[in-house]
């Protein structure tokens, strides 16, 4: 609800607010918890909006941090697997275009 009042809005305080709270949400899921991938991938593609708007390094390798915390608690017979595993490409991707160096293409592919 938060990130689509960002999506309105433009405000950053909007996008802060729903990353605190998807922050949270995923905090408090047990580790266990068969929603926790979803939980986490909502966090990281909320922090993947911050970099874009700021432009800021960290914002992106906090997403990348995320997004291979979303891959590992997926099973790897899960079919959202997959899924989770090309959001974390696109992010790495993405780290790639921003820094222009061969091993974050490398780790992306």
């Amino acid at each position: 609800m938060l990130g689509s009042q960002y999506e309105r809005t433009g405000e950053m305080e909007d996008l802060e607010k729903a990353i605190r709270v998807a922050r949270q949400v995923a905090d408090i899921t047990h580790k266990d918890h068969p929603d926790l991938a979803g939980r986490l991938n909502n966090l990281e593609n909320k922090l993947e909006s911050q970099y874009e708007c700021m432009g800021k390094m960290a914002d992106l390798k906090k997403a990348i941090q995320v997004a291979r915390q979303a891959v590992d608690v997926t099973p790897k017979d899960h079919p959202d697997l997959t899924a989770q595993l090309n959001n974390l490409g696109t992010k790495l991707n993405g780290q790639y275009k921003h820094t222009g160096k061969m091993k974050d293409l490398e780790k992306a592919i």
